[in-house]
């Protein structure tokens, strides 16, 4: 029996892009879909458009339209999640593309295993232009087990390790569990991810490539941009994914050492754009965090550098040392070599 799937796609301003994600959606080799777009008020003309689209060649189609105010790519996951009825959950952003074959691959995976996992994971490609090799490059992460997932997403520099696209779901595993954090508008995949797979007993994996993240100009529902409000987005995300961590045993020193180094972008961004509190507030957290399972000899050091000598002569030995290292931060807030 195919089981059907609910597939939920956030917009916001999205006109250029939506029916393409939603065309890869309707060209499915498993059809049995539902296809559930929430316009978290978009001041575009996306709602035209879908208007367009529903009274033709999506006509016919599973597609269902929900408008709300704006609150966010995480409120407008969870309305979706809230409106579905499949046996499996599919979350996708309106920018993005499901490789035609996505989840017939997934569900047969998922089908075919007695051990009923919770979700079934792969490969993607992100970059500018699927189809050329030279523009994009393949991203995730596979590993056996829940717990082997938490601690890899933790513990190493991989940005998309679990991109929102890369997993399906069973609707009856995250029915009823805590949704998407509307306090987290950047890392809310990686948070969600790993809090969900805390539960989880078993995940499986498809070795392929099966969705494509599209690098574009337009902001993303999960960006915010180079802003206070984005870096404070970004620290809450690393605490709860290292409280989930905690939760699931794995809060060994691989991921204690993984977390901090994440979390020294976010401290030299913070240095930049965060108050005297927030400062305050993440100091207190990157101290306790520094203490265990081990010393991390590195991290107390650059909070007793701050104490010595304060915000703006530790911001201006930062970016000495970006500069001879030949490291620039991104609007992601990932360091790169140039």
């Amino acid at each position: 029996m195919r089981a059907q799937v609910s597939i939920v796609i956030p917009a916001y301003n999205r006109a250029g892009l939506l029916a393409e994600a939603v065309e890869s959606c309707r060209r499915q080799t498993h059809a049995d879909v539902e296809i559930i777009i929430v316009d978290d008020g978009s001041t575009d003309n996306t709602a035209d458009v879908v208007g367009r689209k529903l009274s033709g060649e999506w006509a016919a189609a599973n597609v269902v339209y929900v408008r709300q105010e704006n609150a966010g790519a995480a409120a407008a996951r969870n309305r979706g999640l809230a409106l579905s009825h499949g046996a499996y959950v599919q979350f996708l952003d309106s920018d993005d593309v499901l490789m035609e074959d996505k989840l017939e691959r997934q569900i047969a995976c998922l089908e075919s295993d007695p051990r009923r996992p919770e979700v079934c994971s792969c490969f993607g490609r992100i970059g500018s232009d699927f189809h050329d090799p030279g523009a994009s490059s393949r991203i995730g992460l596979r590993c056996g087990t829940p717990r082997d997932y938490i601690r890899s997403l933790c513990g190493t520099p991989v940005v998309h390790g679990m991109q929102t696209s890369a997993p399906l779901w069973r609707r009856s595993f995250l029915a009823g569990r805590p949704g998407w954090r509307t306090d987290i508008g950047f890392g809310d995949d990686f948070e969600y991810n790993v809090r969900m797979l805390v539960d989880a007993q078993c995940i499986v994996f498809v070795d392929r490539e099966l969705f494509w993240v599209r690098i574009h100009p337009g902001a993303r529902l999960s960006r915010i941009g180079g802003s206070r409000r984005q870096v404070l987005s970004g620290i809450v995300a690393l605490q709860s994914v290292v409280d989930s961590a905690d939760r699931a045993g794995c809060g060994d020193r691989f991921c204690q050492r993984g977390a901090l180094r994440k979390a020294r972008t976010l401290y030299a961004c913070l240095l930049d754009l965060g108050t005297d509190p927030d400062l305050r507030a993440f100091e207190s957290w990157l101290w306790r965090r520094s203490l265990r399972p081990a010393l991390d000899l590195g991290m107390l050091g650059l909070l007793a550098a701050r104490r010595c000598l304060g915000r703006r002569g530790l911001g201006r030995l930062r970016d000495f040392y970006l500069s001879v290292k030949g490291i620039r931060v991104s609007d992601e807030g990932f360091c790169h070599q140039s």
